[in-house]
């Protein structure tokens, strides 16, 4: 996976979007070195027809589906487990 910051990827948005869909090559987006989001190539049918699904929908929709998500979390959410020490795990 490349590293790239959020200035880089905005001077070299186009090549970096080439290379994304040519090479397949997946970012890990930086921002004061921390990383923010990761930008990969979209593969096969499911991925591509949900995302013209999602573009379709209205976008109040989205949020519903976000709270839905959230609550769905709060309701499994482990008790005395504070959100800093899951994704600490996660970085391990």
């Amino acid at each position: 996976m490349a590293v790239i910051s959020v200035q880089e990827l905005q001077k070299q948005t186009w090549e970096i979007l080439k290379r994304v869909r040519k090479e397949r090559i997946v970012y890990l987006i930086t921002e004061e070195g921390r990383p923010i989001a990761v930008l990969s190539p979209v593969e096969g049918e499911p991925i591509e027809e949900a995302a013209i699904e999602t573009g379709q929908r209205p976008f109040s929709s989205g949020w519903a589906a976000y709270a839905s998500l959230a609550e769905e979390i709060r309701r499994s959410w482990p008790p005395n487990r504070s959100a800093q020490a899951a994704l600490d795990e996660v970085r391990r």
